[in-house]
């Protein structure tokens, strides 16, 4: 069911994805200063474009402050926490439970469900008749047209499977130390529009995200492990920003047609099989990281793929990683990479040109497979 009115900030997703010592009251004034979308996209036309006009280091660089920067303001904390919204005694009544596999209870819904028009928040209990609240339960609130706002303490660590799925949640406020969501944990969630991740270490299932209607995905300092397909099939995702540690199953964000910018860097990144395959990403920056690899057809048929920028970490990029990235004209490789794959940039067009460090298994790849390149020191 529709909501009559739209709230102040359509989905802040916070949960393994938390504003971690952010306060409610911060947490809203965020949503008055994220930007408006600057410019409508474009309807295809149908003909496919030339290659694009190479950029240069620097302007892929700027890009990626440019998107960082939008994100940063995300994770201000407010120093005391005054503003966090009290439990009051009515609250804490009504809530199903069953035992949690861990110990402790798992909340498993509301009854009588509250008005679904309603923008009160629902505040989960730490205790509830003297036991900790320790997860959600396998489809606590799937379907729940009541589930906008949920506020859970910060005992909850697990999500059971379908927990949210196919809910009316939009802001979602949790604080925890290591959070595990099981398997289309917010699948088919259409009004999320901003999922955010902390420092604290999240695994995410299979399909955890899937179909959900998130524009952005950020994190600073992150500790992420998502597994196969845990964001395929976002119709409204345009980017994804994270630093930090970053591992990605296969076919991760397959299928996001919108998807046009990602940035990723800081600690070891390991990208699985065809997890960026057939996005719209047109720009890839991955910056200084500890190291880690590019796993197989993991951006092939990027067709809008134009500038790879990589700085130092990465150490092996897999087979036909960018093939039939058709409109590539800019990538630049690190020395740290030691190993490039089979036919790893193969039907990528003419006018591709490698930006490559001197004596390095980057600059023997090229030679060894006719591309054109300039060397850097």
């Amino acid at each position: 069911m529709h909501r009559t009115k739209q709230p102040i900030l359509t989905a802040a997703l916070v949960c393994a994805l938390s504003l971690t010592g952010c306060s409610f009251e911060s947490f809203l004034r965020l949503a008055e200063d994220y930007p408006e979308e600057e410019t409508a996209r474009t309807e295809e036309s149908g003909a496919e474009t030339s290659a694009a006009e190479t950029r240069s280091a620097e302007e892929i660089n700027s890009l990626a402050d440019d998107i960082l920067g939008r994100f940063r303001d995300r994770f201000r904390s407010d120093p005391d926490g005054s503003d966090t919204p009290q439990q009051t005694d009515s609250q804490q009544e009504g809530f199903v439970t069953e035992p949690a596999e861990s110990g402790g209870l798992a909340v498993c819904g509301y009854e009588p469900a509250p008005n679904p028009f309603s923008d009160e928040m629902l505040i989960v209990p730490e205790e509830i008749n003297g036991q900790k609240v320790t997860a959600v339960g396998e489809s606590g609130f799937s379907g729940a047209d009541y589930a906008h706002l949920v506020l859970l303490p910060e005992t909850v660590t697990y999500f059971g499977e379908y927990a949210f799925k196919g809910s009316s949640v939009t802001e979602f406020s949790h604080r925890a130390g290591e959070i595990v969501m099981a398997d289309y944990c917010f699948k088919d969630c259409p009004q999320l529009s901003h999922i955010i991740f902390r420092e604290n270490p999240v695994t995410l299932g299979e399909y955890c995200f899937d179909n959900s209607g998130a524009g952005d995905i950020s994190g600073m300092h992150c500790r992420l492990d998502a597994d196969s397909y845990c964001f395929t099939d976002m119709p409204k995702l345009e980017h994804v920003v994270l630093d930090g540690d970053i591992t990605l199953g296969e076919y991760c964000f397959e299928n996001c047609p919108l998807l046009s910018e990602v940035v990723l860097g800081e600690g070891t990144i390991e990208l699985g099989n065809y997890s960026f395959m057939k996005s719209a990403l047109n720009d890839l920056v991955i910056r200084e990281n500890a190291g880690g690899s590019i796993g197989e057809y993991c951006f092939m048929e990027c067709w809008r793929l134009e500038d790879i920028i990589m700085e130092e970490g990465i150490t092996e990029i897999g087979d036909y990683a960018f093939s039939s990235c058709r409109n590539l004209s800019l990538v630049m490789l690190p020395a740290s990479i030691e190993k490039i794959g089979s036919h790893a940039f193969s039907d990528c067009g003419l006018d591709i040109m490698f930006q490559v460090p001197a004596d390095s298994a980057a600059e023997a790849f090229c030679k060894e497979q006719g591309f054109e390149y300039t060397v850097r020191d």
